[in-house]
């Protein structure tokens, strides 16, 4: 063989081993993008708003199950030993109601492991914080949903202290932990925002707590005053009247005014002495449209409607004067919570319909007398109302 044959083979085998080198290579490559494309990564999923992680430790003598759900009920994943160090990246109630650290479970990274570890299983928790600024007045609550107990309300621009990430029971939406003092609340994160917005305050408003100033500063004038008063001695009246009483069910007119004939048609099967009824928020309005004759809730009232619990914060009727001291309220104050409605009378005393739970349908019994009242307004039951509102209406 000649040189020239000699030197085309070693190239020609050079170049073979080349192709063959890169076709693997390229294989490989293929192989390795299919299972990018495919594989679902075992990472946690953080909503892009918060980016906020938590450090903390296990603290279980006998250790703590890492699981694949947030319940005993799940998989186990792994055995976390005392004082593990793990990351909280969220947490998620498992009641719809109930704030206790038991009904809670944080969603967790150890390791290259994620999954979940009961709230009261964790210890030394040391938040990163984001500030973030309420987008419109916005509940602040014990826990995350709506069906947590209502503490406060921070006013549109407030800024808010942002912990960590949670959800609601049986829900996706993104809630978050926030410290506003020295306390742990919750905010829906729909009315939250991380963009510091135009109107921003400088410092958190909350439009309950003692609220002295505020309470001070919505006077009402003597016209609102008569009005205030008129609808006080209204609502006194029907309490004292043993024909009257609460209605919250089949037998009873839960919405409508008696006065005004506009009880449900569905309920006028039964005898007259059930239609004297009225649910919480009927009655209170009634005593404002019957006995204040103000003009624009008795036309409410002659059609079928009436504030509920939640409709005095969109009149200008009515001014939000917070959560004040007892002290501060005056006779005609409305007083809500999620779901109730009453009407300061004086004297630490409030009249409302349904102070005692639903009568015991025994027409003029004891029960049936005290479901519309003027029942005492101690410290323990200040505490339940979350707004106070104050009619301005005919200033």
């Amino acid at each position: 063989m000649c040189i020239s044959e000699v030197v085309y083979e070693k190239a020609r085998f050079v170049m073979d081993t080349t192709r063959i080198i890169y076709k693997r290579a390229a294989r490989l490559l293929l192989i390795l993008l299919i299972m990018t494309i495919f594989t679902v990564p075992n990472t946690p999923e953080v909503s892009a708003a918060s980016k906020l992680n938590a450090s903390a430790e296990i603290n279980s003598l006998v250790g703590a199950y890492l699981r694949k759900g947030p319940s005993t009920k799940t998989g186990r994943l792994a055995l976390m030993k005392h004082k593990t160090k793990i990351t909280i990246i969220r947490e998620h109630y498992t009641h719809k109601s109930n704030a206790d650290i038991k009904t809670r479970w944080y969603y967790i990274k150890t390791g290259k492991k994620y999954g979940y570890v009961r709230a009261d299983l964790v210890k030394n928790i040391r938040y990163a914080t984001r500030t973030a600024w309420a987008k419109d007045n916005l509940n602040y609550r014990v826990g995350a949903g709506t069906s947590m107990k209502n503490k406060g309300t921070f006013k549109k621009g407030s800024p808010i202290t942002v912990v960590l990430e949670s959800r609601a029971y049986q829900t996706n939406k993104v809630w978050y932990r926030i410290r506003y003092g020295k306390t742990y609340y919750y905010v829906c994160g729909d009315w939250v925002t991380f963009s510091k917005p135009k109107n921003a305050l400088v410092k958190a408003s909350s439009t309950t707590g003692s609220n002295k100033v505020l309470a001070n500063t919505v006077k009402q004038s003597a016209a609102s005053k008569k009005v205030a008063n008129g609808a006080v001695s209204w609502a006194i009246k029907i309490a004292n009247d043993n024909t009257f009483h609460y209605g919250n069910g089949t037998h009873a007119h839960h919405n409508g005014c008696y006065f005004c004939d506009t009880q449900p048609a569905s309920k006028r099967k039964y005898v007259v002495k059930w239609e004297k009824t009225y649910c919480c928020n009927p009655f209170v309005h009634a005593a404002y449209a019957h006995g204040g004759k103000e003009a624009t809730m008795l036309r409410m009232c002659r059609s079928g409607r009436s504030f509920d619990w939640n409709g005095y914060r969109n009149t200008s009727l009515f001014k939000h004067i917070g959560h004040p001291d007892r002290s501060l309220l005056i006779p005609g104050d409305v007083l809500c919570w999620d779901g109730h409605v009453a009407m300061y009378v004086g004297n630490n005393k409030i009249v409302e319909a349904g102070g005692y739970g639903e009568d015991d349908g025994k027409y003029l019994s004891k029960k049936w007398n005290n479901s519309i009242a003027v029942t005492p307004l101690d410290a323990r039951a200040y505490k339940l109302f979350t707004h106070v509102y104050r009619y301005v209406g005919a200033n």
